[in-house]
């Protein structure tokens, strides 16, 4: 066995580290990351026009998100699915 001298510094640090990546671990294992969908990735799923997607929107069967001025859907919220 061998012996080595850490810093109370690098200790604590470590410890650190290793408690960040284990609860970044837990915290992906619980909350899953929601998939989030473009007009033209809902297009393509439900083989339609863009054009559909936006009547869709108005019509309040889908509910948007918007993000840096783009129009985004969350995929468990879907109607359709």
């Amino acid at each position: 066995m061998e012996i080595i001298t850490i810093s109370k510094e690098e200790l604590f640090s470590g410890i650190r580290t290793l408690l960040a990546e284990v609860l970044a671990t837990q915290v992906n294992e619980i909350q899953p990351k929601e998939q989030l969908l473009t007009k033209k990735d809902l297009a393509t799923l439900f083989q339609v026009d863009i054009s559909t997607i936006g009547r869709w929107m108005n019509e309040n069967k889908l509910k948007p998100y918007y993000q840096g001025g783009k129009v985004y859907f969350k995929n468990s919220e879907l109607p359709f699915n």
